[in-house]
């Protein structure tokens, strides 16, 4: 029969074997949600294989640095941001962007306590959130969800969610999460 012995690895499969995680995960993201498409010319597949890979790393950097979530949240989070990004200042190169009154909702109907608008896009772009007064009255957004009837006069000029702001109550600034100083 046959014996059994110990045999010394080589340093560079040592070295593989204890730090190929980075690589195997890397592939596997890469594969889940691909943008690797066939084409007849070499510098596509070479543009959108690093912009595939700067997806990844900055998923992974995410996940490090604010916790774990599924990686096609992740880009799902990534497009509405980019997606409702706002115009640039002046001098700067404009790229016309839908607001997110155009964007799909989903489950408008009976959506229970949560926000219509997703939370990186409410708490994110400070600057761009600012009460519009209009003359139609909707529902307000925070309002509603606690069961109270309140219609204002405006709205957020970002989101296009209608809140109340006033002296008395202040639903704009509970909606996007800023502190009152």
């Amino acid at each position: 029969m046959g014996k059994k012995r110990d045999v010394s690895a080589p340093l560079v499969a040592a070295d593989y074997n204890s730090y190929m995680g980075g690589i195997d995960l890397a592939d596997r993201l890469h594969t889940v949600y691909g943008i690797n498409r066939k084409c007849k010319k070499w510098w596509h597949r070479l543009f959108w294989g690093l912009l595939e890979m700067t997806f990844i790393n900055s998923y992974l950097i995410f996940s490090e640095i604010d916790g774990k979530i599924p990686l096609i949240d992740f880009r799902w989070s990534v497009a509405r941001g980019l997606l409702t990004f706002t115009e640039p200042k002046k001098g700067s190169i404009s790229i016309k962007r839908r607001s997110l009154e155009q964007l799909p909702e989903q489950n408008k109907k009976r959506r229970g306590k949560s926000f219509s608008v997703p939370k990186d896009v409410r708490e994110g772009n400070r600057g761009v959130h600012w009460p519009v007064f209009i003359d139609i009255r909707r529902l307000c957004e925070i309002c509603s969800i606690n069961g109270i009837q309140s219609r204002p006069y405006n709205k957020c000029s970002h989101c296009g969610v209608h809140l109340c702001c006033s002296d008395k109550k202040s639903c704009f600034v509970a909606f996007h999460n800023i502190s009152e100083k």
